[in-house]
């Protein structure tokens, strides 16, 4: 499976690719570029829309913690809770590190250093 999907902005048509990883149950909103609009991205597989754990974050150690909303994940690497070496994974099927995602870089790179706590 590839891990973009391409999508286009509802109001003017401009095309970008988004982590599958970062759309969530309910939709996830995305800025266009180009005109501003902000529009919904959702999953493919309604199928899993009503599953209470939808992400599942794994440290190096194996320990595993499960969320629903991608908020939390972005709370905690603004906390300095997550290291960019940690993994990601929808449904607890494929696993990504964290570094990988390009949506979640932006956290990363306004957090302090892991082990911190936000000083």
């Amino acid at each position: 499976m590839q891990t973009k999907r391409l999508v286009h902005c509802p109001a003017c048509g401009a095309g970008y690719e988004v982590e599958r990883i970062l759309i969530g149950p309910e939709g996830t909103p995305v800025r266009c570029a180009a005109c501003k609009a902000v529009f919904a991205v959702y999953p493919e597989d309604e199928s899993r829309m009503g599953s209470a754990v939808v992400w599942i974050l794994r440290d190096p150690q194996g320990n595993t913690t499960p969320f629903r909303r991608l908020g939390v994940l972005q709370k905690m690497i603004l906390e300095g809770l997550v290291a960019p070496d940690w993994e990601l994974s929808r449904f607890g099927e494929s696993w990504r590190p964290l570094f990988e995602i390009e949506g979640l870089r932006a956290c990363f790179a306004r957090a302090p250093a892991p082990g911190t706590h936000g000083g």
